[in-house]
């Protein structure tokens, strides 16, 4: 059972959001319904209730069981946002952020993340013009997935909205236009992604190792955006704090061996891959049986000295045999960051590569550059983590198998 946001505004398909709202609930998912004041004289809100039992409302001050604060009650209650129908005010209101209204303040206020469906509902003269189509790609840009209209009672949809001349190349919309903005969730296949997660520990004694200061936060993200949309992930996690997602196979390991050997196994019925994980690259040659004292020598190294050994690379291991499935490398660079990160992603035998620097690594937000063979596909400048996993989820969804 999901928690749906149902946001309707004025149009002549307002009827199928009732419907809409009433096959939702029957098939077991909670739905609330936010009409826009327009829509609300259409439709009474008490219409919505009635077929859900939950709340619907137009405003914020229209009932006293209500508070001042029910736009962001309702935003972190939101599972998945579903505009039905949008109209091309609401269209274009969204498109820049305007919040007038009950609708236009609590969609600001959802969690980057949670999945948002917008349906136009509209002429089609209406739906082809410019403006609109403006709103409409800047909309995919910024996370919306577009349902395309169909036939109705006012004209036939027969041309899909294009991109403008000069519109950027962004995860969304790349490589432009129509592909991107009819993805839906109801059209795309669920997918099985593995993401790896934190840091590896690599001990040399039974208390001392070696580590980094990933917090594994990023596959975190990345893990739960992906379970969001609807697909089947395994997280393979390195030693962190942190909960495990919803709807989210978690597999705990510690060194990069034990990593490996999970994301062998994972990767095997996989479709896609975020290696976010921060592994090490090199392990103590052998481990020290009781802890290293201060004064002693280290077994067989004739002084206070410690020899290493180059790990396994987990994700050129996987990566060459990858065959249709894809893979999201990341890279961590202090300096010629996106020359080196090319070099990377050909080495690796990535599909995509995201390019972050060490500060992100214990942040909660971070600037981040993707880039495929052809170049720079996006570049944001520091944003929230579950921000960036959720463009980044998008990026299976809005691109064709390899």
């Amino acid at each position: 059972m999901s928690h749906i946001l149902l946001c309707a505004s004025a149009s002549v398909a307002i009827y199928k959001a009732c419907d809409l709202a009433s096959k939702l609930t029957q098939a077991g998912h909670r739905v609330r319904t936010i009409l826009t004041p327009n829509a609300a004289r259409l439709v009474n809100p008490q219409i919505f209730e009635a077929v859900t039992g939950e709340t619907a409302a137009s405003s914020e001050w229209e009932s006293d069981r209500r508070t001042p604060m029910d736009h962001i009650d309702n935003a972190k209650w939101a599972e998945l946002v579903v505009v039905a129908p949008a109209s091309a005010d609401l269209v274009g209101r969204l498109a820049h952020g305007l919040a007038g209204d009950l609708v236009g303040t609590t969609l600001l206020a959802v969690p980057a993340g949670v999945p948002r469906l917008l349906c136009p509902a509209m002429n089609p003269v209406m739906l082809d013009h410019p403006a609109v189509a403006r709103n409409l790609v800047r909309l995919v840009e910024d996370g919306w997935q577009l349902v395309e209209p169909g036939a109705g009672p006012h004209g036939v949809r027969r041309r899909r909205p294009r991109a403008p001349r000069g519109a950027r190349r962004d995860l969304a919309a790349h490589p432009g236009g129509a592909r991107a903005m009819t993805t839906s969730r109801a059209k795309r296949p669920r997918l099985h992604v593995v993401v790896t997660a934190g840091p590896t520990r690599e001990y040399i004694d039974p208390v001392r190792y070696l580590s980094n200061e990933s917090s594994g936060r990023m596959g975190f993200e990345l893990a739960k955006a992906a379970a969001r949309a609807g697909h089947r992930v395994t997280l393979i996690a390195g030693p962190v704090n942190l909960e495990t997602p919803k709807d989210v196979a978690r597999v705990d390991v510690v060194s990069a061996r034990d990593m490996l050997a999970a994301l062998k196994t994972a990767f095997a019925d996989a479709d896609a891959l975020y290696m976010a994980a921060a592994v090490a690259d090199f392990r103590p040659a052998r481990k020290i049986a009781g802890k290293w004292k201060k004064k002693e020598e280290a077994p067989g190294t004739g002084g206070v000295s410690l020899e290493l050994v180059e790990n396994p690379d987990l994700l050129r291991t996987v990566a060459r045999k990858k065959g249709h499935r894809r893979v999201i490398a990341f890279a961590l660079e202090t300096g010629d960051g996106e020359r080196r990160a090319a070099a990377k992603l050909v080495k690796k035998n990535a599909d995509w590569i995201v390019l972050n620097g060490a500060s992100a690594l214990n942040a909660s937000e971070s600037a981040v550059t993707v880039l495929d063979a052809a170049g720079v596909v996006w570049r944001s400048e520091s944003r929230p983590k579950e921000e960036t996993a959720a463009r980044l989820v998008q990026l299976l969804e809005t691109e064709p198998r390899r």
